[in-house]
């Protein structure tokens, strides 16, 4: 049975018939409901939310409040999973993607605007439940996170034009007061490092290689080669495709995964032709992979298990690997392997944001 399914595979349905409007809404109730629980909603908040959509603009505060109290009292009553379907079934092209953008803004984690990973395995059975493409559904975020920054950065220029409001602390995404930019040693790149050290993020630097990682799974690292002599000639007689995966495959994960953790496996690849001017990924399993520790029954620390993504690409003289990772129990599965592959591979692409190549 999947996390979700008390919401997306329920059998009720809501009594009351919703509005297109209501129903966009009642999708921003069922996301924060499922991420969190319906019991900690404040109304105001998320009125504050949907009152910046195009389709709200008419409505007054009095009269969204009203509107949002409803549909909570509903998902209280007659269950979340009752709410969604009744909002699925009128829901029509027009406000789906509507519907779908409600629910990504209840999610997003202002303090660094990125949306968590967990919230991100919701958010892809909403976008299925939606029948929403995979296109569809990333561009929505990107357009989600893009408005957030934006109003955020609008917040920042009205304190600073009026001396008497209450003073914010600007937030940098990947960032806080604490951290500092990294720059590899070569020079080549450089970022806002995506860790708090104060709050036990590590940083560890190798020759060619940079991770950062933290105690709550989150798992970072960019490897980095200065291109040889023949790395054009080759592209030019097989293929970007095709020698990318050569150098993933002979290369890359034998010395630096498979040399580590022996029984570590491919799970899924694609070419990704509209990464940089193409870039191949590869998901792999790895058995006790993890850099977290957990105490078994016996009472010894064992390593999670891992599924690791790696995105490679060439940008100036420079070939990367970018990796991100997420860690789980020997009691838990993986059900959807394009799914996870999905995340990872959109985790992958936030972090990218963040990195400035030189």
């Amino acid at each position: 049975m999947g996390k979700y399914d008390w919401i997306f595979q329920s059998n009720d349905i809501a009594v009351d018939i919703l509005t297109s409007e209501e129903a966009v809404a009642a999708i921003a109730v069922v996301s924060f409901s499922g991420a969190y629980s319906l019991a900690n909603i404040d109304v105001n908040w998320l009125v504050d939310i949907l009152s910046g959509f195009e389709i709200f603009e008419f409505y007054s505060h009095a009269q969204l409040w009203q509107m949002v109290d409803k549909l909570v009292a509903t998902a209280a009553t007659e269950g979340v999973g009752a709410l969604f379907n009744a909002a699925s079934e009128v829901l029509t092209d027009n406000f789906t993607l509507d519907g779908f953008a409600a629910g990504v803004s209840v999610l997003i984690d202002t303090e660094n605007m990125t949306i968590p990973r967990p919230h991100l395995r919701l958010l892809k059975q909403l976008q299925i439940s939606l029948e929403i493409t995979d296109a569809e559904a990333e561009q929505v975020m990107e357009d989600v996170l893009t408005a957030f920054e934006v109003t955020w950065d609008e917040t920042e220029a009205n304190v600073d034009e009026n001396e008497n409001e209450e003073e914010l602390t600007p937030v940098i995404p990947g960032m806080n007061s604490s951290t500092a930019i990294y720059t590899s040693p070569l020079g080549n790149f450089s970022l806002p490092m995506p860790v708090d050290m104060e709050l036990g993020g590590k940083i560890q630097v190798h020759d060619g290689a940079v991770a950062f990682t933290d105690a709550q799974g989150l798992f970072l690292r960019i490897d980095y080669y200065p291109i040889p002599r023949e790395f054009h000639q080759q592209i030019a007689i097989c293929g970007r495709e095709k020698y990318f995966q050569t150098l993933l495959y002979s290369k890359y994960i034998p010395q630096v995964i498979l040399a580590n953790i022996p029984d570590s496996s491919v799970e899924y690849s694609e070419f990704c032709p509209d990464i940089f001017a193409g870039g191949y990924f590869v998901v792999m399993k790895m058995p006790k992979g993890s850099h977290l520790c957990q105490q078994n029954s016996q009472g010894i620390m064992v390593r999670l298990n891992a599924y690791r993504g790696f995105l490679a690409f060439d940008f100036h003289q420079f070939f990367y690997v970018v990796t991100s990772q997420f860690s789980y129990t020997e009691d838990e599965s993986v059900e959807d392997i394009m799914q996870e592959s999905t995340i990872l591979k959109q985790e992958i692409l936030g972090f990218l944001a963040t990195i400035h190549f030189h």
